[in-house]
Order: C-alpha cells, then structure tokens, then sequence
C-alpha cells in the first residue's frame, strides 16, 4: 500500500493524509478517478487466445481488445462496493504525490506514461468494441461478472 506523507495538526499528532488502496474503512485513493476505461476480464483475453492460436484466418492480424463498458475508476469502485455488499469511498488523489511513491518500486517511464494515459482518459469516453465477440461468439464479460469472480479476492 502507498501512503503520502503524515502531516501534523496544531496539537503536533500526526494523521496519514491517504492511502493508495483499499483501507479498513472501505476508502480508495487514487489518481484520475474520473478516468475512464473499458476493463476486460481475463477469461475474454484467454479465450481470444485459445481461438487465435487454435483457429485459422488470424495470421498477421492484431486485435484492440475492450471490455463491453466505458466506465470512470469510480464507477468501478461502486459496481464493487455492490458486489461485496458495503459502500465504498472514492477519493481522487493529486498524481504527483503518488507518481513518486510509485516511481520508488516500478519503472518510472512506464508509470510516467501511464499517469500520462490516465490523465488523457479523464472525462471521455472509453472506446467499446466487439471484437471478443466476433472471436468467441459470446458478448465480452462485463466489469461486474468481473467483481463477481473475484469475490472472494477481496476478502467477501
């Protein structure tokens, strides 16, 4: 878990401003909330695999892969408060903060472009396709049957 500096009130105690994560109380931060994306889950990404390798007619092409739904960070957060049964808080956290501490573990050129995609997908649309579709004759498995296979991930 990542967690910006403590900062301390008038009376010198100390109180941790965030978390980059889930927390016991149920609150996630973290950068670009309103950044929208169109997840796909892995059994989708699988079965495009075992069709692609198995299948003929698909040498020499690549596919753009979308889950079936645009949705925010937030609106991902509240599909999985729904799934685990309790409410979950969203706050946005300011990038910089986060880049840095992130940039301690992971590479920081493939954090500084993603921050950088993220920032770019605040307020737009997601593009959705049907390319799953096309591949594996069902629709693509939404974010939601997401959560609901991962249940138990999270403890529920």
């Amino acid at each position: 878990m990542l967690r910006q500096p403590s900062t301390r009130d008038d009376e010198g105690l100390a109180h941790d401003l965030t978390w980059m994560f889930l927390k016991p109380r149920d609150v996630i931060r973290a950068p670009y909330t309103e950044a929208a994306f169109s997840a796909v889950h892995e059994r989708d990404v699988a079965e495009v695999a075992a069709q692609i390798l198995t299948g003929g007619g698909h040498a020499g092409r690549a596919y753009d892969l979308t889950g079936p739904e645009s949705l925010t960070q937030t609106q991902q957060v509240r599909i999985l408060g729904e799934t685990l049964g309790r409410p979950l808080t969203v706050e946005d956290l300011d990038p910089e903060p986060a880049l840095e501490q992130m940039s301690q573990f992971m590479d920081p050129e493939f954090l500084a472009a993603l921050f950088a995609l993220m920032a770019q997908a605040v307020g737009k649309p997601a593009p959705v396709n049907d390319v799953i579709e096309q591949i594996t004759g069902h629709p693509a498995r939404t974010y939601a049957r997401w959560a609901a296979d991962h249940r138990a991930d999270f403890g529920a």
